[in-house]
């Protein structure tokens, strides 16, 4: 989500250094010392100020059951998250319509792999629009189609993930043989996870795997985590606990938040492609991105960990900070070569 001006998670777990027993020779730590940074100090000055700024108010959902004041919420947040930038157009995308699925496709096409991006907002907010500050520079290197997946509270599980896995379904059999790589942020990582996993370790004709995985902060478990004490209760964050629960039932109707359908965490993760997971040390996904790459590992997986110093949750989003462009930069090249080595 675009709202986020320097959230802290409320668990911080340890990340591996450099030398330890739990590090792997693909996991880094971007802008720290092992990086050839100086740890935080080594954060642009646009990041540095951006952590300066006071955090964002947070999210005032509307009752659950009130549709029409969801619906008029979620546009005057969009709105708000659109001001002052440009068009799809303007950034080179144009829409189109995958398997009865609005998207946002970048153009011109590049050939080699697709990236199918499922974007953030807690399943209830967020756009192809809202997503074109990722998606655009994605789109400098490979070619992007930007899903408009059905929102909660209308669409509660499973029609996002649903919604991913027919648009991902229908451009492999529209391009057999072309290299296909699920992409997401947030709750769209989770999307991209659950897709994934939905396709199995080594597809089928009509549902084939990805290539490759790009997660970005992802939120991929919805069990509720212990309520943070001490100076963990006074961190801010980009979405407060209460609008995170509003969320988290928005989305999972009669499931229990934590069945693997909704929080692929907790799923059998064995047959998985190569992932890279992107996270920051000051991101409310920490905990669970570090999970993540040991769990699938355990299963056999191949996980580039990237764990960038003093960055929040989604800072992809913006546009002034050098770190997004770097991470998407990287992002698009693993993306890239895991979609044409030994493929």
């Amino acid at each position: 989500m675009p709202t986020a001006d320097g959230d802290a998670p409320t668990e911080r777990p340890a990340v591996p250094p450099a030398d330890g027993p739990g590090r792997r020779p693909n996991d880094r730590r971007q802008g720290s010392e092992d990086d050839g940074g100086a740890g935080d100090g080594a954060l642009s000055a646009q990041a540095r100020s951006r952590l300066a700024r006071a955090p964002s108010p947070p999210l005032r959902p509307p009752p659950l059951d009130d549709l029409a004041a969801v619906v008029a919420w979620r546009a005057t947040i969009h709105a708000a998250w659109l001001d002052g930038d440009p068009s799809a157009e303007a950034c080179g995308h144009r829409e189109d319509v995958v398997a009865g699925v609005r998207v946002l496709r970048s153009t011109p096409d590049l050939g080699g792999p697709i990236v199918v991006y499922l974007h953030g907002g807690g399943y209830a907010l967020g756009s192809p629009e809202v997503a074109l500050p990722i998606t655009e520079r994605l789109a400098r290197s490979v070619t992007v189609v930007s899903v408009d997946y059905r929102l909660a509270p209308e669409h509660p599980y499973p029609a996002g993930v649903d919604d991913a896995i027919a648009v991902h379904r229908a451009l492999a059999l529209a391009d057999p043989g072309r290299p296909l790589v699920l992409a997401g942020d947030s709750a769209g990582a989770n999307l991209a996870l659950s897709a994934a996993l939905a396709a199995g370790p080594a597809g089928s004709p009509d549902s084939p795997a990805p290539a490759a995985l790009l997660l970005f902060s992802p939120h991929v478990d919805h069990a509720p985590p212990p309520e943070p004490t001490g100076d963990d209760a006074a961190r801010p964050t980009d979405v407060d606990r209460t609008a995170g629960r509003w969320l988290t039932d928005a989305y999972r109707g009669s499931l229990d938040p934590a069945d693997p359908r909704l929080s692929p965490l907790r799923a059998d993760l064995a047959g998985l492609p190569p992932m890279l997971v992107q996270v920051g040390t000051a991101d409310t996904s920490l905990e669970q991105a570090v999970r993540l790459a040991r769990r699938a590992r355990l299963a056999g997986g191949e996980v580039d960990l990237d764990v960038w110093d003093g960055l929040w949750h989604t800072w992809h989003y913006h546009r002034d900070l050098p770190e997004a462009d770097r991470a998407l930069a990287e992002a698009a090249t693993f993306a890239v070569r895991l979609s044409t080595v030994g493929r």
